[in-house]
């Protein structure tokens, strides 16, 4: 049993996801409250228009986007405001749906008819959201970013499979106090998230 402890602790895997944690921290830490608010608004627009058929899916990408660009933005200012999450780039929202629908779709697809595709495409897409932000070509297709997305997957499917087994278990977590430890767990793995997709493009 110490030789297991010591093994992972000695564990490269295991000191990255750390080091990723730790710096997905730092950065909801030093703006907390915006990401908290940002994550309670969103959610209450999602939730006001979950009797709209497909609206709530076409407002989640959104928030998303929002999420990321925020987070980008605290790399160069140390306060961020409500409107930093606001300044997603006009020419990108229609990439960024695209692309949501495209990976809740598979993504719902692959659980429906089982556990393990649906696992495989939730950490296949873990990346698209901010490689539309991102990306430098707008003629890239919603498949081309999906496809990038899933190739990143491929080159680096152990270190992935242990951050989305990460997430899972935290937002579950998140869950048991009426689900409000879901306004400060979202944007916290967001910002692992994202931290993760820098360390790996």
């Amino acid at each position: 049993m110490k030789t297991l402890v010591l093994n992972l602790n000695n564990s490269k895997t295991i000191q990255e996801v750390s080091f990723l944690f730790k710096q997905g921290w730092e950065t909801y830490r030093r703006n907390a409250l915006p990401y908290s608010l940002y994550t309670l608004l969103s959610s209450g627009l999602i939730w006001a228009l979950s009797s709209i058929p497909f609206a709530s899916s076409l407002v989640f990408p959104l928030y998303m986007a929002g999420l990321y660009t925020a987070i980008k933005s605290s790399e160069e200012k140390e306060i961020l405001t409500l409107t930093d999450f606001l300044n997603i780039e006009k020419g990108k929202l229609g990439a960024i749906l695209k692309v949501g629908a495209l990976t809740s779709l598979l993504t719902m697809i692959g659980f429906i008819a089982f556990i393990i595709p649906g696992a495989y495409a939730f950490c296949s897409y873990a990346f698209t959201t901010p490689l539309v932000l991102d990306a430098n070509n707008k003629n890239l297709t919603a498949w081309e970013i999906l496809e990038k997305s899933r190739r990143v997957f491929h080159s680096n499917w152990n270190l992935i499979l242990v951050m989305m087994s990460s997430y899972f278990l935290i937002s579950i977590l998140a869950l048991l106090p009426l689900g409000l430890g879901l306004f400060i767990s979202t944007p916290f793995l967001a910002c692992v998230n994202y931290s993760l997709y820098k360390k790996l493009k």
